[in-house]
């Protein structure tokens, strides 16, 4: 958690000292940031289509991952049945997701990268808290926290705001796309481009 600092000349650290930069946070999206998930989702998501006899186009939804899950199902559920699916598919989600899925090349570079300048490295996403947790555990990625349902209610905010020094901290967020592409369901693109 520390790094060598350069030698200064105004009576800044001297050179191969460890000092902490205070403040330094950095939070990692999970799905296509650290994890590659795509495979054990689209798995899961057709283990509930066979289940529920729903045509869900998984490889639509795989190809834009980030909404929270009851945003994608209500893509396809009407509104009653999302809170039931999406209990569903969490339920069979370890079963079919967390072997499946992989780190992505230099994920774990990255994570050092973070703790070599001092910092800490959350893990922010909208997946269940515990399916999140145990995809580190299977990957082996050790990170300072983790907010699941991050997107919910704006708890990520929240946690920014009062967790790691709260906003007097550096924070940076590291995610797999910059803005809700157009294929993203419309209720997610709206909100999260607003």
């Amino acid at each position: 958690m520390t790094g060598s600092a350069p030698a200064t000349g105004d009576g800044g650290p001297a050179a191969g000292r460890q000092v902490r930069h205070r403040g330094l946070v950095v939070g990692f999206d999970l799905d296509l940031t650290p994890i590659d998930s795509r495979q054990g989702v689209a798995q899961g998501l057709r283990a509930l289509a066979a289940e529920t006899g729903v045509n869900m186009d998984v490889d639509l939804v795989t190809s834009r991952l980030g909404p929270p899950l009851e945003v994608e199902l209500a893509e396809w559920f009407p509104a009653a049945d999302v809170p039931a699916m999406a209990r569903r598919y969490r339920q069979m989600y370890r079963s079919w997701a967390i072997e499946r899925t992989p780190l992505l090349p230099g994920a774990a570079e990255a994570v050092d990268a973070v703790r070599a300048a001092g910092g800490r490295v959350i893990i922010v996403t909208s997946k269940h808290e515990s399916n999140a947790r145990a995809h580190l555990e299977h990957t082996g990625l050790i990170v300072d926290d983790l907010v699941g349902l991050a997107y919910r209610d704006g708890r990520a905010m929240r946690y920014c705001a009062t967790a790691h020094g709260g906003m007097s901290a550096t924070m940076s967020l590291i995610c797999d796309r910059p803005a809700p592409p157009p294929s993203w369901p419309r209720s997610w693109a709206s909100s999260a481009s607003g």
